[in-house]
């Protein structure tokens, strides 16, 4: 997986959510989700991603193996 960059303001909207005492685990879980979530997004924006229909099609060849 590749790193994803996020924007300062991202990060402060994710800390400003947390509860007022919080773990460095609990943070690192939250950008983590977050910088999965950009990085997804990017792949949709690039158009690289599977239709339903050519997923349904790889797990189908996928079970006949």
């Amino acid at each position: 997986m590749t790193s994803t960059a996020l924007e300062k303001d991202q990060v402060l909207f994710c800390i400003q959510g947390m509860p007022q005492k919080f773990t460095l685990d609990d943070l690192f879980e939250r950008l983590s989700i977050l910088a999965r979530v950009e990085s997804s997004e990017e792949q949709i924006r690039k158009g690289e991603f599977y239709t339903k229909d050519q997923a349904k099609e790889i797990v189908t060849k996928w079970l006949q193996k």
